[in-house]
């Protein structure tokens, strides 16, 4: 839908900053907001909040993302649904069973690999999910033994990785150099 609004005097940049007032207020998810007849009118394309995403989103080998750490979700009726590891660097998936938790996962995480990350995977359920494949190009862990080893070395790492930047005289903190830190991650291979 499009919607029009007299700005009342109002500019853009408030209408975009109240984005999610609007949403809220309105019941719909906004797609872009924007000038129209010269700066005369607000436009803004939205659809209902409960029909912005489908039930089902479709995914496409093509809509794979160029940009580093952004993992494509699928399409809905607003344009591609992503997720930007470096703005949202943990994700919790919820969901009733059958709801897709598993499949939605997988889709992420086969995207990390094919951007060259390392996936290190937790399943104390033997990994029965995961067709042999998957235990082939990711790091499994079944036992809490096993994981908490990995969690040590991962944090090992992560402390050699500040002392490297505080040597160069580069600060690390998370969202500045986080993406930084993982293209140099992915490049040394660890």
């Amino acid at each position: 839908m499009i919607l029009e609004f007299d700005p009342c005097g109002i500019p853009l940049s408030e209408w975009e900053d109240k984005q999610a007032h609007i949403e809220a207020a309105l019941n719909i998810t906004i797609a872009k907001i924007f000038w129209r007849n010269g700066k005369k009118i607000i436009c803004v394309y939205a659809v209902p909040a409960k029909d912005d995403f489908a039930e089902i989103l479709p995914w496409k080998e093509e809509y794979l993302s160029s940009r580093n750490f952004t993992l494509v979700l699928g399409e809905s009726m607003i344009g591609t649904v992503t997720v930007s590891l470096t703005r949202t660097p943990h994700i919790l998936l919820g969901g009733s069973a059958g709801s897709g938790k598993s499949v939605l996962l997988k889709l992420m995480l086969m995207q990390a690999l094919k951007k060259g990350a390392n996936v290190y995977i937790a399943d104390f359920k033997g990994g029965v999910d995961f067709p042999p494949i998957w235990h082939q190009k990711c790091r499994m862990c079944f036992e809490e033994q096993d994981l908490l080893d990995l969690l040590s070395k991962l944090a090992d790492e992560l402390q050699h990785c500040k002392e490297l930047f505080s040597m160069i005289g580069c600060q690390y903190s998370a969202g500045s150099n986080q993406e930084q830190y993982g293209l140099l991650h992915l490049r040394q291979g660890g």
